[in-house]
């Protein structure tokens, strides 16, 4: 599971309300079952499911800037490399000839 499920998944365990939580068996993926049943509920419990993936999503969000923040600035790190100007003539594509 990448890092962003990972953390979607825990969120939404420890979030949603456990009336709707039970109805999913233990190890499934939440976020990917409990989305076609948000349209069918009542709308108290449907309201607290929208707050709960609201409040779920948020620290996916942090996760992921901070990753790319991270990436972002190990690229100032990198060596800069110059690029070949020549080809080496034993490793230049031959014309192939029917």
């Amino acid at each position: 599971m990448t890092l962003g499920g990972a953390i979607l998944q825990n969120k939404l365990s420890k979030h949603l309300p456990s009336a709707f939580l039970s109805q999913f068996p233990q190890g499934v993926a939440i976020a990917y079952s409990a989305i076609p049943q948000i349209p069918k509920l009542p709308l108290p419990l449907k309201d607290e499911v929208h707050q709960a993936f609201i409040d779920s999503l948020h620290p996916v969000w942090q996760a992921l800037t901070a990753v790319c923040g991270a990436g972002l600035l190990s690229t100032f790190l990198m060596q800069s490399l110059p690029l070949h100007s020549t080809t080496d003539k034993e490793w230049a594509p031959q014309d192939v000839q029917d």
